[in-house]
């Protein structure tokens, strides 16, 4: 669904480049908690390093995500 929806972009209608930025981050971090969620953590982190952090983002927002990771760890690891 991710794939569909970035393809969707380029026919919507920005006033700058910095909203299709944005967009792109909203739709990458839905793709990255979807992946923490169902315990994909490889899948998850590369998504944050390849997808997330290259736009350049709010720094502290990405490290949320991160430390959002780490926490699903912890948190699962309690309960095994």
């Amino acid at each position: 669904m991710t794939l569909q929806v970035l393809e969707l972009l380029p026919s919507l209608t920005f006033d700058d480049r910095d909203n299709v930025a944005e967009a792109k981050f909203l739709i990458y971090r839905q793709k990255y908690l979807e992946l923490v969620e169902a315990q994909k953590m490889r899948e998850a982190l590369e998504c944050l390093r390849t997808e997330l952090a290259p736009l350049k983002r709010d720094p502290k927002r990405l490290h949320s995500l991160a430390s959002y990771a780490s926490n699903c760890l912890h948190v699962s690891a309690d309960y095994t």
